[in-house]
């Protein structure tokens, strides 16, 4: 484990993965703040911007969405630090911030075609409850 702050974070234990697939509670996990009390009918998701229809759902709306089930592989982006020369700054995360799960979800693609993306618009930026300051763009080709 590594901490920071009130975060929580914890790295794969390599040698105990059988297979392609992390359990969940070995699965890393990369937090610089507390988890987020939210409660699920409290929970929103929305689409906003440089589209023509903004989105805003709920979950039991979500859920009723289309859905399907994809192995995917999550990979923190201070993957390696450790080795950085010069040292980079946040964790010193070693190789083990990664892992793999099958995950169900709606189709971001469902939720785009929804909103009805603008022509100029170049990428989707998402942002957790966690902190605002936490942002990751997705160019949209």
């Amino acid at each position: 484990m590594i901490g920071l702050g009130d975060g929580l974070n914890f790295s794969t234990p390599l040698d105990q993965i059988g297979g392609t697939l992390v359990d969940n509670q070995l699965f890393f996990l990369r937090s610089n703040y507390p988890p987020p009390a939210l409660a699920p009918d409290q929970w929103r998701l929305r689409l906003e911007g440089r589209v023509k229809r903004p989105v805003d759902l709920d979950l039991p709306r979500l859920q009723s969405l289309p859905s399907r089930t994809q192995e995917v592989w999550l990979e923190c982006a201070g993957n390696s630090r450790r080795r950085f020369d010069p040292p980079g700054e946040g964790n010193q995360w070693d190789d083990r911030a990664v892992s793999n799960a099958a995950f169900t979800g709606v189709s971001l693609q469902i939720l785009l075609d929804q909103a009805q993306i603008e022509d100029d618009a170049i990428e989707i930026v998402g942002t957790g409850a966690d902190s605002a300051s936490f942002q990751r763009g997705l160019p949209l080709e």
